[in-house]
C-alpha cells in the first residue's frame, strides 16, 4: 500500500499528494473535504504528519513538504512551519520552491 493509500483509507476526506522518488518523498497539495472539515483538523493534520514521518523514517527517506499557507489551515506560514517543526522539518530553499525538508532519522 502507498502513502497515499494509506492516508485516504485512515483520513476519510483528506487527500495529500505525495511523489516518491528514489529515497525521496515530495508532500503538497492537501485538500480537506467539506464533510472531513468539521472535525478537528489540526488533530488529523498531527496524525497524517505522523504518518508521513514514520514512513519515511522505516524507508530512510527524506521527505520535502510545501510549507506555504494552505486556506484549509486557515494559518499563517509561520504557524505552519512550527507545526512541522515538530516532526524534524527545517526550512528548504529548492529550486523555484519553498518548503520544508526532513531527514530520516536513525
Amino acid at each position: 500500500m502507498t502513502l497515499n493509500e494509506a492516508i485516504r483509507r485512515s483520513f476519510p476526506g483528506c487527500y495529500i499528494h505525495i511523489a516518491e522518488s528514489g529515497d525521496t518523498l515530495f508532500g503538497q497539495h492537501f485538500i480537506v473535504t467539506p464533510e472531513a472539515r468539521s472535525k478537528s483538523l489540526m488533530g488529523t493534520a498531527y496524525r497524517i504528519c505522523k504518518l508521513l514521518a514514520q514512513y519515511a523514517d522505516d524507508r530512510q527517506m527524506i521527505a520535502i513538504i510545501n510549507a506555504e499557507r494552505v486556506e484549509t489551515f486557515n494559518t499563517d506560514e509561520k504557524k505552519l512551519e512550527r507545526f512541522y517543526r515538530h516532526f524534524g522539518f527545517v526550512e528548504y530553499e529548492g529550486v523555484g520552491a519553498r518548503g520544508m525538508i526532513r531527514y530520516p532519522r536513525h
